[in-house]
């Protein structure tokens, strides 16, 4: 998982797509968070948003691949901690890749 922190200042509107699996947790102050669920993405722009405010200690889960939008909820600026879950197929690629890598070298190295 790759985490990144983030701040928002009073007033701030943030978006960002964000992967299924991703963990948002406030560290201090409050947002409020916006998106629409894709399992009803058939009913296209008549999908209801999700909208969640959170406090600080909170923490939400993204459940599915979407467009979030993150807004601080008061007058107080507010920071996050963003934990993005890695990426399995570019992680699967780069364990196979490492393992024909010393193959290749076997094979460039046998007698012609």
């Amino acid at each position: 998982m790759n985490t990144i922190r983030r701040r928002y200042v009073s007033g701030q509107v943030s978006a960002r797509s964000f992967a299924q699996g991703t963990q948002l947790v406030v560290l201090e102050g409050a947002l409020r968070i916006r998106y629409r669920d894709a399992s009803l993405d058939w009913l296209a722009g008549d999908a209801p948003y999700v909208a969640i405010t959170l406090n600080e200690g909170e923490q939400h889960v993204v459940p599915c691949r979407a467009w979030v939008e993150i807004r601080t909820e008061g007058v107080d600026a507010a920071s996050a901690a963003i934990a993005i879950p890695a990426d399995l197929t570019r992680l699967f690629i780069q364990r196979a890749l490492a393992l024909v890598r010393p193959l290749r070298s076997l094979y460039n190295s046998r007698p012609q």
